[in-house]
């Protein structure tokens, strides 16, 4: 049986509106502190109101006001937030200000589908680069991408266009990577942000959530393909929203060195990154991570990323590539940016290097 996991997204009134809004208007201007009881309780969502957000207590969600009606951002959980305020409290009584790097090994993603959540810590976002590292300096290779029409994922390993109104469903809803552990947490999409490390970056869906809290599911069965918003927020000095899958099982690891690479059918409107992770890879790497920066691209493209385009930045610890393509325990799509910016993405497919259209 799938279990519910809910997709976390705690989300202050002010960043919300400072990414949806495009007036010149101070955000407390913007905001909207109202608690209603039940829906029928919001007020019309008329275009004055248009990105002001709404708490319902009866869903325990927020809502926005987008085009005429309201609109669920995300289902939250009522106990996260008490957490939230806990831990927000704790940080300002100590001697560590908000936003800092703390080792947290109690940083849980929050899922959206049936499988175990990985343990991050506050480790695995990038920290500032080193006096040696030139700000100018990028180290990614150029990942070509390539703008397609219609695409042959006969060969990837996720493709939810082949899903759409269709009676094979064998092949639906999570990344089939061709090895798992028969656990049930292989290849389900989950996500994570920067939230529970004082941050206030989310992820927005626009086709909603399941009733177990996918937001693949939606997406696959009304678009065919996976549409959602990187929104990036004030409280942590690097934020960032990602969303993966683990490769073989929940803390399992699989060779992955014959894929040769990965391949993505996409289209984003700013650069984000594919990065491998292996077991202990923070501490390992100083969580200078292995990452390919993919190119923003406003139309549908396809980029075939091979294993030479996965790097580390260079201001952590250096490991050996081929280690961790022989270790990997779950692969990630990264996205971040400045506080205040959002990157739409839409992914078509995702599959070893080269069998994303053959």
């Amino acid at each position: 049986m799938r279990r519910n996991y809910v997709t976390l997204c705690l989300v202050g009134f002010a960043l919300v509106l400072a990414a949806c809004e495009n007036t010149a208007q101070p955000v407390a201007q913007q905001t909207s502190d109202t608690v209603v009881a039940t829906l029928d309780d919001l007020p019309n969502c008329t275009e004055k109101r248009a990105g002001e957000i709404e708490k319902v207590e009866s869903k325990k969600a927020f809502y926005i006001c987008d085009d005429g009606k309201w609109e669920p951002l995300q289902v939250t959980r009522e106990e996260k937030e008490d957490e939230k305020e806990e831990e927000e409290d704790n940080l300002e009584s100590s001697s560590s200000a908000k936003g800092s790097r703390e080792h947290r090994e109690d940083y849980i993603p929050e899922s959206s589908s049936s499988q175990q959540r990985p343990v991050a810590s506050s480790q695995s976002v990038n920290p500032p680069q080193s006096s040696a590292a030139s700000e100018e300096t990028d180290p990614y290779p150029v990942v070509s991408a390539s703008a397609i029409s219609t695409i042959d994922c006969s060969y990837a390993m996720y493709c939810p266009q082949d899903c759409r109104h269709t009676s094979n469903t064998t092949r639906c809803g999570k990344v089939y990577t061709g090895v798992d552990d028969g656990s049930g947490t292989q290849g389900y999409l989950w996500s994570y942000t920067d939230t529970d490390i004082n941050g206030t970056s989310f992820f927005y869906w626009p086709e909603g959530l399941d009733s177990y809290g996918s937001f693949e599911t939606p997406s696959r069965d009304k678009l065919g393909y996976l549409k959602g918003t990187a929104h990036f927020g004030r409280g942590f000095d690097y934020p960032f929203a990602r969303m993966g899958f683990w490769v073989k099982g929940e803390d399992k690891s699989a060779n992955i060195t014959s894929w040769n690479g990965m391949c993505l059918v996409y289209s984003a409107t700013q650069d984000f990154y594919l990065i491998i992770r292996f077991a202990g890879d923070d501490e390992a790497t100083a969580s200078d991570l292995i990452q390919a920066k993919i190119p923003k691209r406003t139309s549908k493209s396809l980029a075939n990323v091979s294993w030479d385009d996965f790097v580390q930045e260079g201001w952590g610890t250096a490991v050996d590539r081929s280690d961790v393509f022989a270790n990997a325990a779950r692969i990630e799509i990264s996205f971040k940016g400045d506080a205040g910016t959002s990157n739409e993405f839409s992914i078509y497919a995702i599959g070893k290097y080269g069998n994303c259209n053959r």
